[in-house]
């Protein structure tokens, strides 16, 4: 069978400008990745405002776009569990009800071989996304294949070359992730369980959460060194964030302080991005939590200890980084960098009369 006609990135720039139905697409994204590539999103409704968006991913990395609000629907594409491939062509079923324009990918990469037959299957007409046209000497790709960037570039600029190449303009290069009346509600609850209240400003801390990579963590000393400052130097209120396999790393920060430091474990996504937007500050090296913090908008510091700063961290003016991937901070250099931007939220908290 032969691979269907090439279209051109002006045509197939032309026909989604068009399109009153869109789907975006992201089979095999991580999380991150899909975070990252809320800026497609954005940058998509500002070019075209009349247009419906659906969206069809996967459970990966489905909670980084479900309560977004640029989108009609997110479908979930059943995995290879049993039962999937009836469950894939009742989803196909619905798709096609929508009378579906175009598709864009949002993944950074092509999805495998499998989850690219099922797109074929959907009867798109055109879907467009980046690619190494190299890799698919048979075309085994894309309607209209948007080349890779040659260049080094931040993981949001690789996303949006895809818009770029389409001839769309970019007007924004943010994160962006929903939060969510009930989510906030339910993060204020659990804040308040835990001891923390609306009296003082909260710095939440995230210091492990990458038991797979540790060449990514700070010391819990350091944590902890940066945490009791602010604590008695600026009496904000402190949070531990984690899960069950950080409890080690966070009993290691709780040891090197006098007073105990609530926690807050095992939150599910919804509850961990609302805890986040209820932050006044917030903590954390490299990982999913920074691409979460910087699409809810909360001010931050990362510190990025083993890859490099200019490729992973997000854009945003709420944001500090730590950019030096050879070698770790000690706690004065990054409590030379914190202490002005927690003065700067309590400033901000004042003159907005809390």
């Amino acid at each position: 069978m032969s691979a269907p006609p090439r279209l051109s990135p002006e045509e197939a720039g032309d026909r989604i400008l068009q399109s009153k139905q869109l789907l975006l697409v992201a089979l095999g994204a991580s999380l991150s990745e899909l975070l990252a590539a809320t800026t497609v999103i954005g940058n998509l409704r500002a070019a075209l405002p009349h247009t419906k968006f659906w969206c069809l991913t996967d459970e990966v990395g489905a909670p980084a776009v479900l309560d977004h609000p640029a989108l009609e629907e997110v479908w979930i594409a059943p995995d290879s569990g049993w039962g999937a491939s009836i469950k894939r062509r009742f989803l196909a079923r619905r798709v096609a009800k929508y009378g579906i324009d175009a598709a864009l990918s949002l993944s950074a990469y092509p999805p495998a071989a499998a989850a690219m037959g099922f797109l074929r299957g959907l009867n798109l007409g055109l879907l467009a996304g980046i690619d190494e046209e190299s890799e698919h000497p048979n075309g085994d790709t894309y309607d209209c294949v948007i080349p890779a960037p040659l260049d080094a570039r931040n993981v949001v600029d690789h996303h949006l070359a895809l818009l770029e190449g389409l001839g769309f303009g970019i007007v924004d290069r943010l994160h962006h992730l929903e939060v969510t009346s009930s989510q906030r509600d339910r993060a204020r609850e659990l804040l308040r369980e835990a001891g923390v209240t609306e009296e003082r400003p909260v710095l939440g801390i995230l210091p492990g959460g990458a038991p797979r990579h540790p060449e990514r963590q700070w010391p819990a000393s350091s944590y902890a060194s940066v945490l009791q400052r602010a604590v008695l130097e600026l009496e904000y209120q402190a949070v531990l964030l984690g899960n069950s396999e950080d409890i080690p790393t966070l009993d290691g920060v709780q040891a090197l302080g006098k007073a105990p430091i609530p926690r807050l474990l095992d939150l599910s996504f919804g509850e961990l991005k609302g805890v986040l937007a209820e932050l006044d500050f917030f903590l954390t090296h490299d990982g999913d939590a920074v691409h979460m913090a910087a699409g809810v908008k909360v001010p931050s510091y990362f510190m990025f200890l083993s890859s490099p700063a200019w490729k992973w961290a997000p854009y945003g003016s709420q944001i500090a980084v730590w950019s030096e991937p050879d070698r770790g901070p000690t706690p004065a250099e990054v409590w030379g960098t914190l202490r002005p931007l927690l003065e700067r939220t309590q400033a901000k908290r004042i003159s907005a009369g809390l």
